[in-house]
């Protein structure tokens, strides 16, 4: 749980750093703005992928006999809510911006953790997909 708080602490001002560089933000986020994310963000996602499909679970008739059936249903749900999500925030020009240059990030770490220059022709030649990123 420590870990995973501080990889959401890392993340967030990783996040907001490079938008500061990048010019779109005047101002760092405060620590009790960043606390204030980091409590709010695991409240949303329980309500929305694990309450909320539970919840709507229950008006289908018929389904609460049926355990498989019960679990399969809850699972498109979450998978239909999770893509709306995915989908909604990158609307956003932020998350835009952040799914842009992701595959090129991927491009230079490998090309850093070969000791390769960091040249565009060192970079262009590496694979987009990153062994210890979950987004690939």
């Amino acid at each position: 749980c420590v870990a995973l708080y501080e990889s959401l602490v890392i993340g967030m001002k990783a996040l907001s750093f490079s938008a500061k560089a990048a010019g779109d933000e005047e101002e760092e986020m405060s620590n009790s703005e960043i606390a204030l994310t980091l409590v709010i963000s695991p409240l949303f996602a329980i309500a929305v992928f694990l309450a909320l499909p539970t919840f709507i679970v229950k008006f289908i008739p018929g389904v609460q006999d049926n355990h498989v059936v019960l679990n399969l249903i809850e699972g498109v749900i979450r998978l239909v809510l999770f893509l709306l999500y995915i989908w909604g925030i990158g609307l956003t020009k932020d998350i835009q911006r952040v799914f842009q240059y992701h595959g090129a990030e991927h491009k230079t770490i490998h090309t850093y953790e070969l000791d390769l220059p960091l040249t565009v022709e060192n970079v262009r030649q590496q694979s987009r997909l990153h062994a210890r990123c979950g987004t690939n």
